[in-house]
């Protein structure tokens, strides 16, 4: 059910710190909609009872937030653990040749990967000494 605009109103009159983030998010949603008809005012009650239950949603709100954030780093933790064990199974099986090959092929990665820093790095320099040379002509 939609709050009227008049119960959107007491909302804006809310103190910040009673007003709830999703009253606020709503309340910027509803700035952009066309005005609705007008309905008399919830009675006080109602209006506490309302205000009540939006706390609580929030309150859910945020612990159901928290609650995916600890899957999360928990589902990271498990990947992570499962790529050591992977990696620790297929290296206990491996032969010794095909450890010197994975060895190898190791180190040639990690100089391919630092010569291409390198030149990354040179074709930067050489591009902001040219800029300063063209500037100067």
């Amino acid at each position: 059910m939609k709050p009227t605009s008049k119960r959107r109103d007491d909302l804006n009159h809310a103190p910040a710190q009673t007003r709830s983030p999703l009253a606020s998010n709503h309340l910027c949603h509803e700035a952009q909609s066309t005005k609705e008809t007008e309905r008399p005012p919830l009675p006080v009650g109602s209006r506490k009872h309302a205000d009540k239950n939006l706390m609580q949603l929030d309150r859910e709100y945020e612990a159901l937030d928290d609650a995916e954030g600890i899957i999360a780093s928990a589902l990271e933790q498990a990947k992570e653990e499962e790529r050591s064990l992977r990696l620790a199974l297929s290296r206990a099986s491996e032969t010794p040749k095909e450890r010197l090959l994975r060895q190898a092929r190791e180190r040639d990665e990690e100089a391919a990967a630092r010569l291409g820093a390198a030149l990354m790095a040179s074709s930067e320099s050489e591009s902001c000494s040219s800029d300063g040379e063209v500037g100067k002509a």
